[in-house]
């Protein structure tokens, strides 16, 4: 068949017009392919309560979004926000989908519950710690130590070595610091200096805050620890000074240590509350020489002493942080402070441990390096080791005189530090400094950063709870009701009781009922995301309260029992139980 031209051309068109559009369906379905789930954060880590906004990358076009945010909160936004309120590990999951199918993407949040573990390291002990062995993941903050002031507001920036040495050390360590991730800060001031700080304060203090800024700059730094102690500190000149360097450089990270408080003398002055107003951290500085005292009335005691505050001994970082808050400071911008170095009494009365009395010519060696005893002589030391459950620190207290003449050797260990990170978290304060790094490393040790991996370990990591638990009472009579409290320490997260009398419970502070005699072991099984942890304790109960019997003369008053003779004999009681009681006496003839 032959067509004219014209319809040829007409049915050639209508063809490639088929083949075009079966092209483009192809192209079509291609492209309308499952969806793969994606997203981005703006934070993956942070402190509790931590916001994190979510947005979703994912590619293939969906057009549903479930959120699992593995706090037990979800959403079906496309960009949501979450706040994590509570430390832990959170594993999201992004589920998308359309009409092709779904995709799921999972990533983890790490919320923590401490603000700061805030370090110094100090330029005149830098041969103890060179800059290269600092182990930054046990820190969050590190201050460098230190500059100081002049009366007309010029800055002595050799920070303790020399005008030369001094800057480039300073430079080495927040250019560490930025590229492990953590907050450089520079020390201003330190034991001495207070006087030329409140003359500069007082008559240049515009000049002053310039030279501050300028060197925070020109150093790399990203705040300024305000380390003004002494007899000559004006806590209304300070307030004023802090204001007006805070509106210099709003920006800053800006810290205050301040004096542990002893109430047996002063209260906390209330210019050091309108003070933290304009602070990110406030720490305490509860080790020595604040912590002890010696003379008569004055009792021996511990250089970091987490509890056990009384009249003889009124120091503790307990006592001196719940006061800081009473006054007024919130907890979360209170940090405690440790001493990483040993103290040792010395002297007349001999000292050789805690709570005994001293008088004035009771003797404090001061800042022991740890190498001394966690070195080759710790072998020797360890069998004198022993532990405060007033304190909650351990000491040495060694047969005859030891390091620097001392028998008494307060420090700290693993132990302790693990007790304080626990104190902080379970009390929601905010944070810990380390007085100093230097000092911390333990050159002779074969881990030499074995106290900075605890204090990373108890402070930024979450810890595995340890179970504890006190009752009001732990022996009487059937029905005999105990209340259980619980004291564990780690931020458990669920109880699980089992009274031994066959009744559990999951409260945290539970009640029960033991009906019927016995003796019954009470085991608490506390567990978080960390891990799990159990303890035993004893309950017994009886069943009498009393079984009274008279014996008058001679006569045999019992009608179940015995007696050999009125001078020499035994009795068998028996009721429900068998009491057996034998009397001996002897007769005087008159």
């Amino acid at each position: 068949m032959k067509f004219p031209q014209a319809n040829i051309f007409r049915i050639t068109s209508i063809c490639f017009a088929i083949l075009f559009l079966g092209f483009m369906s192809a192209s079509v379905t291609y492209a309308d392919n499952k969806p793969a789930a994606n997203f981005t954060c703006n934070v993956t880590q942070g402190y509790a309560p931590l916001s994190v906004k979510f947005n979703d990358t994912s590619t293939g076009a969906p057009t549903n979004w479930n959120w699992n945010f593995g706090d037990g909160n979800n959403s079906t936004l496309k960009n949501p926000v979450n706040v994590y309120s509570k430390p832990g590990k959170y594993t999201v999951n992004l589920t998308v989908s359309n009409a092709n199918g779904t995709s799921s993407k999972l990533a983890n949040i790490t919320v923590t519950s401490f603000k700061w573990v805030t370090g110094y390291y100090i330029g005149y002990e830098t041969s103890k710690l060179p800059p290269e062995n600092i182990y930054w993941p046990g820190l969050t903050h590190i201050v460098m130590g230190a500059i100081t002031v002049y009366p007309d507001g010029s800055l002595n920036t050799d920070f303790y070595i020399d005008p030369t040495n001094g800057p480039i050390l300073a430079k080495k360590i927040s250019t560490l610091a930025h590229q492990n991730n953590k907050k450089a800060l520079l020390m201003l001031g330190g034991e001495g200096t207070d006087e030329n700080i409140s003359l500069a304060i007082k008559n240049h203090q515009s000049v002053f805050i310039s030279n501050l800024v300028n060197a925070m700059n020109t150093y790399g730094y990203d705040g300024i620890d305000l380390d003004w102690e002494g007899e000559n500190v004006d806590y209304n000149q300070f307030v004023s000074f802090a204001k007006a360097l805070r509106k210099a450089a709003p920006n800053a990270i800006l810290t205050v240590p301040v004096e542990c408080i002893n109430p047996n003398f002063k209260p906390v002055d209330p210019s050091i509350v309108e003070l933290s107003k304009y602070m990110d951290q406030v720490n305490v500085m509860s080790y020595y020489p604040i912590s002890v005292m010696t003379g008569y009335g004055r009792y021996s005691w511990f250089n970091s002493p987490l509890k056990g505050a009384k009249n003889n001994t009124p120091i503790s970082i307990e006592n001196s942080l719940s006061l800081y808050n009473a006054a007024g400071i919130p907890k979360n911008k209170l940090g405690m402070g440790i001493g990483l170095f040993a103290i040792g009494y010395t002297g007349s009365p001999i000292i050789t441990g805690p709570d005994q009395e001293t008088n004035a010519t009771t003797n404090i060696i001061k800042e022991i390096d740890l190498s001394s005893i966690y070195g080759p002589n710790w072998v020797n030391y360890e069998k004198y080791l022993y532990w405060s459950d007033e304190a909650d620190e351990p000491y040495l207290s060694l047969p005859s005189p030891g390091l620097s003449g001392a028998r008494y050797i307060s420090f700290e260990n693993p132990q302790s530090i693990t007790e304080k990170g626990n104190f902080t978290r379970d009390n929601g304060y905010g944070g810990i400094i380390i007085w100093n790094l230097n000092k911390g490393y333990v050159r002779n040790n074969s881990d030499p950063n074995f106290l900075m991996k605890a204090i990373q370990k108890g402070f930024l990591e979450q810890t595995v709870p340890r179970s504890n638990f006190t009752c009001n009472v732990t022996q009487g009579y059937a029905p005999l009701s105990v209340k259980f409290n619980d004291t564990s320490t780690g931020a458990p997260t669920n109880w699980n009781w089992n009274f031994g009398d066959g009744n559990n419970s999951t409260l945290k502070n539970p009640v029960n009922v033991y009906s019927k005699p016995g003796k019954y072991t009470v085991n608490l099984t506390v567990s978080n995301a960390n891990g799990i942890s159990s303890k035993l304790a004893n309950i017994t109960v009886t069943s009498f309260k009393w079984v009274t019997g008279y014996y008058i003369g001679y006569e045999n008053l019992l009608s179940a029992g015995r007696h050999k003779n009125p001078f020499n004999f035994s009795i068998d009681i028996d009721f429900l139980r068998t009491f057996e009681i034998r009397f001996k006496s002897k007769i005087t003839k008159r």
